[in-house]
């Protein structure tokens, strides 16, 4: 399954204010949990590279978004940031998702937050760290067994 040939679909289950997406090989489960549901690897990834991806985006914001401060003291100049805000390390944001999906599959690490990205990740053999305010339970809306990392910061 390339990237091109997921779908995704919306379920009747809507924790709060936000719209929940599963992909479509994701069965609406009886308890609701994001963390109890499979991801699909795509197929024909690229080979691992040596760079390491982080995405903050903008959007993400409110209480699952670290502070500002938290998120500098992780980016470092050798990163590629495919989200739409800028830090000091090289931006990428004007990509495609197809593009952004590129970058992800082939590097050695991803940093993120809560987001479509790194959901995205999710399909690929990439490590991941996902950055999270204390407050927000960011692994309950995450496959269990997983190569994923839960970083609380304030």
């Amino acid at each position: 399954m390339s990237l091109l040939d997921t779908q995704i679909k919306f379920i009747s289950w809507k924790p709060g204010k936000y719209d929940v997406v599963a992909p479509v090989w994701a069965p609406t489960h009886k308890s609701n949990r994001y963390d109890q549901l499979p991801y699909v690897k795509a197929q024909d990834l690229p080979k691992s590279g040596k760079h390491i991806v982080c995405q903050f985006d903008a959007r993400s914001k409110g209480d699952k978004l670290p502070s500002e401060e938290s998120i500098r003291q992780i980016v470092t100049k050798d990163m590629i940031n495919v989200g739409d805000r800028l830090w000091d390390c090289d931006n990428r944001t004007g990509l495609s998702l197809l593009d952004k999906f590129k970058i992800i599959a082939s590097a050695k690490k991803y940093i993120g937050v809560d987001s479509g990205l790194t959901h995205l990740a999710l399909m690929t053999n990439v490590p991941m760290v996902v950055l999270h305010k204390e407050s927000w339970d960011a692994p309950f809306f995450y496959p269990k067994g997983q190569d994923i990392q839960f970083i609380s910061l304030d």
